[in-house]
Order: structure tokens, then sequence, then C-alpha cells
């Protein structure tokens, strides 16, 4: 359970960083910005046209143009905090409900799901904000999906073959070598 509490503290902390990111640094281009309050002679103090400037830019799909590398970097450490946080709660779920109180919950499906989920999430907020349909937005994270089951079904169980020969391998040559060694 340590490595749940290495992850937790990791999602928490990367989670107050972004926090602290989303606060401090502002996610638009100052000057694609200025550009766009003179271009709409939105008056200074008038939050609500500004407000509704950027939500006419979002539904013509223009709004990545304005984003500055202050939004990137916050949706990295944000997506990094997801991943930690699902990493965490896949090793619980996982110790839990689905292994022996002696075995140990599996960090490498922790990880690559955590890892999928991100990728999903990510790719699915950054081509809605870049106008793809939904159908493709579904059908990408369709394809992840396939992707995990794919894996769990026919890659896990060869991996797992795979291993068991190599341990088996091991074994053999290590009692040669103690007989050899006690001859």
């Amino acid at each position: 359970m340590k490595r749940v509490g290495i992850f937790l503290s990791l999602g928490i902390f990367l989670l107050l960083i972004a926090r602290y990111f989303f606060e401090n640094f502002p996610p638009y281009n100052i000057v694609q910005l200025q550009h766009l309050v003179e271009a709409n002679n939105i008056q200074p103090g008038d939050w609500e046209s500004l407000n509704d400037a950027i939500d006419v830019l979002i539904e013509k799909n223009q709004i990545l143009n304005y984003l500055s590398n202050n939004a990137y970097i916050a949706a990295g450490i944000l997506l990094a905090a997801i991943f930690s946080l699902f990493v965490a709660v896949h090793l619980v779920i996982d110790k839990f409900f689905f292994k022996n109180f002696y075995e140990k919950a599996s960090l490498f499906d922790a990880v690559r799901r955590g890892f999928l989920v991100c990728v999903a999430l990510g790719l699915t907020i950054y081509l809605k904000l870049y106008g793809i349909e939904i159908q493709t937005i579904i059908f990408v994270d369709i394809f992840i999906l396939a992707i995990e089951i794919l894996f769990f079904v026919y890659v896990k169980q060869h991996l797992k073959l795979g291993v068991g020969k190599v341990i088996e391998f091991n074994r053999k040559v290590v009692d040669e070598v103690k007989k050899d060694n006690a001859k």
C-alpha cells in the first residue's frame, strides 16, 4: 500500500501545482486577446462582453489560436494529477476486489490503464476544442478502449506465458549450476 500513498500524494501535489498555475498564469495569449478586445470594442471591466466573445471563439472552434503555452502546461500538469490519482484508486480497487490477501495489486495494469485514460481524456478535450465532430471523438475513445481490451485478452496472456517460461528456464539453469558446484 506504499505505492498507493506515493501516487495519492503525487496526485494531490500535482493538483495543488495545477491550481497555482491556473490562478497565477493567464491561459490566453495576451496579444491575441488584446486584438479580440479591440476588434469587438470591449471596454475595460466589461467581463460579460469578453466572456461572450470567448464563447463565440469556442463555438467557431478558434479558441486554440488564443491559448498560450501556459494553458498547455497547466493541462499537462492536470492530466498528470489525474493519472496519479487514477493509478492510486486502481491499485486500491484491484487489491480489495480482485486479488487475494497475499497478492499485490498490479502496478503495470494500473499505470497502463491510467495512461490510456489520460490519453483518451486529453484527446477528447483537445479534439472538441479543435472542432472535430463528436462521432470522430467517440471513435477515438472506442479505439483506445479497443487497444486496452486487445492487450488484456491477447498480449497479456502471452506475456504471462513468456515470463513463466523464462522463470522456469532460470530455475533449471540455477539447479544445474548447483549440481555442478556440488560435484
